[in-house]
Formats: structure tokens, C-alpha cells, sequence
């Protein structure tokens, strides 16, 4: 079996500022001297309480921090119930800018499509109709970059019932997170199992 670990701390930064609260988390969670990020992290709001709601394979042993260790006891076979945030965006190729690459909203007619070919990678089948996918505009936030000015992210809450086929895949995808922009604290997958 393998051991990850996870912390839930409070956060009362600017939920929609996600450049801001990225800072933090690896200021909160990574030496001075590492860049390199080893975790993947969700916000959680429950009532007026912000929590951040972490989960990493090898955490950085810094003073404050309480992980809790955690074994991944997931099986080939095994049904489970899951639901994550993740970034609800595609890549494409622009003709009015010369087929550079852009990133564009996905439509509702893609959404679901599009999570289930993401759960498909992360060693789950899956089947389309089971998956409650659905645009979740409070989740939808800002970017700060300095040389891009401020970009929006929309985000879509994906839950569903999935048999794990590949154990590998899916223990990589729930440890290291699914989709795009999981540095601003997208793809973290929570699972349960259904038939234990």
C-alpha cells in the first residue's frame, strides 16, 4: 500500500485572487530554498469558514504544519463515488492570431464529454451518463500576471460513479491531481469506495 498525507488548515485570503492564495500555499508549504511543488491543494468554504484542504505524496517537514498520513487503499475493481473542481477550459489553435494556441471556455455540450475523457486518463471507466458535471460560477476566479494582466478561470464541479481500471493511473491522478491549472488549487480528487 502506498501512504500519501493530507492537511486541512484555515485560510482567510481572497478566495477569487488565486495568484494570491498560490503564494501563499507554497510559501505555507515549501522551503525557501524549493520551487518545485509537491502537493495539490483544494478550498473548501463551509458557512463563512475558508478551508484549504491538502494532499501530497513526500511533504517538506515544516514547523506548523500537521500532516496526517493516509493510505491509499484503492483497488483494481473497485466502484467508487467522486467528485472534484477542475479547470473547465481547452486548448485551441486561433485563426485570427495565426492558429497560436488560446484558451477558450468549454460549452456545456463539452463539459461532460470532456471530464469524462480526464476521469478515463486517470484509470477510471466511466460511463458518460453517470457524470454530473455542471459550470460553478463562484469558483470561477482571477489571475494576476504581471505580464498578462488578470485572466479568468471558469471551473466546473464534476462528480460521478467510476470502477477503477488501472490503478496506476488512477493512484498518480489522485495523489498529483487531474486537468489543468491544479497549481491554483484545481483537480484534486476526492473518492470513496461504494462496495466495501
Amino acid at each position: 500500500m502506498t501512504n500519501y498525507y493530507e492537511m486541512v488548515m484555515p485560510y482567510n485570503g481572497d478566495l477569487k485572487n488565486r495568484q494570491f492564495l498560490h503564494g501563499q500555499m507554497k510559501k505555507r508549504l515549501l522551503p525557501k530554498d524549493v520551487s518545485e511543488r509537491n502537493f495539490i491543494y483544494q478550498v473548501l468554504v463551509r458557512g463563512d469558514q475558508h478551508l484549504v484542504h491538502v494532499r501530497s505524496e513526500a511533504p517538506h517537514i515544516i514547523e506548523g504544519n500537521r500532516w496526517i498520513s493516509r493510505e491509499f487503499d484503492f483497488s483494481e475493481g473497485d466502484t467508487i463515488e467522486l467528485n472534484l473542481v477542475m479547470a473547465a477550459t481547452k486548448r485551441v489553435r486561433d485563426p485570427n492570431r495565426n492558429y497560436k494556441p488560446v484558451v477558450k471556455r468549454l460549452s456545456e455540450d463539452e463539459l461532460a464529454p470532456f471530464a469524462l475523457n480526464e476521469l478515463l486518463r486517470a484509470g477510471l471507466d466511466v460511463d458518460q451518463s453517470s457524470i454530473d458535471a455542471t459550470f460553478t460560477q463562484n469558483e470561477s476566479f482571477q489571475i494576476n500576471k504581471r505580464d498578462h494582466g488578470n485572466w479568468y478561470v471558469a471551473t466546473a464541479d464534476i462528480r460521478a460513479k467510476a470502477v477503477v481500471s488501472d490503478l496506476n493511473a488512477f493512484k498518480n491522478a489522485f495523489i498529483h491531481g487531474i486537468g489543468r491549472k491544479k497549481t491554483y488549487g484545481l483537480g484534486l480528487i476526492n473518492a470513496k469506495k461504494m462496495n466495501s
